[in-house]
C-alpha cells in the first residue's frame, strides 16, 4: 500500500479472504464479503498506515484459503489498536513498525495483536506500545492471559485471537511496552 491516513479516531481496514465482520464503537458492523479471492489471500502493507489514536485491521483469512493466507507488514503502522489477523490456519509476517505508543500526559500504550497459525517479528521488526502513565498489550500468537478482553483490538478479531503453531521473535526485532 502507499500512505493511508485518516482523521483523529478514524479506522483503516486492509481485508482479503472469503468475509469479514468488523464492529464499530456504535455497535454496527461492516460486512466484508471477498470473492476470487480465496486461492491466495493477502494482505500487504509496504507503505504507511496513519490512524493517529483510530484502529488498523489487516485481515486475510477464508475457510479455503489454508496456508496461502498471508498478512505481511513491511511497512510502518501507526494507531491506537493495530491487529493483524490472519485466522486460524495462516501467517502474519512482520519486518515492519507497528507504533501504538502514546507520549500524551496521563496516556496509556494501546494494543497491538498479530494473530495467525504461523507469526513472527523478523529482522529489525519493532512493536511500541508504550504510554506515559502506563505501557499497553502487544499480543502474538495467542492471548491464554486475556488481555485482550475488553480492548478495542476484541471488537476487530471475528473469533478471537488464534493460539499459533509457530511463534518467532529475531534477536533484531523490539518490543517496547
Amino acid at each position: 500500500s502507499s500512505d493511508l491516513k485518516t482523521a483523529a479516531g478514524g479506522k483503516v481496514i486492509l481485508a482479503a479472504g472469503d468475509s469479514a465482520t468488523v464492529a464499530l464503537p456504535n455497535g454496527q458492523g461492516i460486512s466484508l464479503v471477498l470473492t476470487n479471492a480465496t486461492a491466495n489471500a493477502l494482505v500487504e502493507n509496504s507503505g504507511n498506515i496513519h490512524a493517529q489514536d483510530g484502529a488498523v485491521l489487516l485481515t486475510a483469512r477464508g475457510k479455503d484459503t489454508l496456508l496461502n493466507t498471508v498478512v505481511n507488514l513491511s511497512g510502518v503502522v501507526r494507531a491506537g489498536t493495530v491487529v493483524a489477523d490472519a485466522g486460524k490456519t495462516g501467517d502474519v509476517t512482520m519486518t515492519g513498525t507497528i507504533d501504538a505508543s502514546n507520549t500524551a500526559a496521563g496516556a496509556k500504550g494501546g494494543t497491538v495483536v498479530l494473530s495467525g497459525d504461523r507469526v513472527g517479528m523478523f529482522g529489525n521488526a519493532s512493536i511500541n506500545v508504550s504510554g506515559d502513565a502506563a505501557g499497553g498489550q502487544v499480543v502474538l500468537g495467542g492471548d491464554s492471559l486475556h488481555k485482550v478482553t475488553g480492548t478495542e483490538a476484541e471488537k476487530l478479531l471475528q473469533d478471537g485471537v488464534a493460539f499459533a503453531n509457530f511463534t518467532q521473535v529475531d534477536a533484531g526485532a523490539r518490543i517496547d511496552a
